[in-house]
């Protein structure tokens, strides 16, 4: 099992580093929500039809 580490902490979001993945941690859904949107956005703006929504 490979080491977390905490990249960035403070009162609105957390980030872990398990490996080479990050990890957004928002403490407001509309923090999440706004990510997930950002991603997608992106996702389909540049053909990345492979990964799941």
């Amino acid at each position: 099992m490979e080491e977390v580490k905490v990249v960035v902490a403070h009162r609105e979001r957390a980030t872990p580093r398990v490996g080479d993945v990050f990890l957004k941690i928002d403490v407001f859904a509309t923090g999440t929500q706004t990510r997930i949107d950002d991603v997608s956005a992106v996702r389909d703006l540049l053909g990345c039809y492979n990964y799941p929504a």
